[in-house]
């Protein structure tokens, strides 16, 4: 199997079984991308089974720049660090060139799926308290707008300015497949 393969596989076992089944990558490189695979799907004590924790970090940002005032801001320091866990940019500056590229893919891949997701939908993609489904034009400006605010809003917000330029990066770039 290809790495162009792995990347593209938005679903958790057919990723772990291409992941297992990887050729033409290096040693390091495959205990890497496992490594990552493990931090992303992992289940961690006191959370339940099943959880993508880089979804769940997008969408974090999401409620933070969404409610940032009130009672989220308390805990905005403790959840920009479990953000900055979560998407291993708490590690980044370890990573070589190589580790970063298979990184910010990882990426593509957890907005390849957050993206479908959203399409598949049905109340992501209604209006007027789900009456009215959305049509494709105004699902790409919804899930366009939404990446513009977080992209302006989220990093000021959870300092994090630097760290979530990958990320972001990231899901700019797939936001260009799904809505062209």
């Amino acid at each position: 199997m290809n790495l162009e393969l792995y990347f593209k596989e938005i679903k958790k076992e057919k990723r772990k079984a291409l992941l297992e089944q990887l050729e033409n990558v290096s040693e390091s490189e495959k205990k890497f991308l496992q490594n990552i695979f493990e931090k992303r799907y992992a289940k961690r004590e006191k959370e339940v089974d099943g959880i993508d924790y880089f979804i769940l970090s997008f969408v974090t940002i999401s409620t933070y720049v969404k409610h940032g005032g009130g009672l989220f801001a308390k805990g905005i320091e403790k959840e920009a660090k479990k953000i900055s866990e979560n998407l291993l940019i708490n590690e980044i500056d370890a990573y070589g060139e190589k580790e970063k590229e298979f990184l910010y893919k990882e990426y593509c891949n957890s907005a390849r799926l957050y993206y479908t997701l959203c399409k598949e939908d049905k109340s992501y993609g209604s209006k007027l308290f789900g009456m009215m489904s959305m049509n494709k034009e105004e699902l790409n400006q919804k899930m366009r707008t939404e990446l513009d605010g977080l992209k302006k809003d989220a990093a000021p917000k959870l300092k994090l300015e630097k760290e979530l330029v990958l990320f972001f990066s990231a899901y700019e770039e797939v936001m260009k497949e799904f809505t062209e």
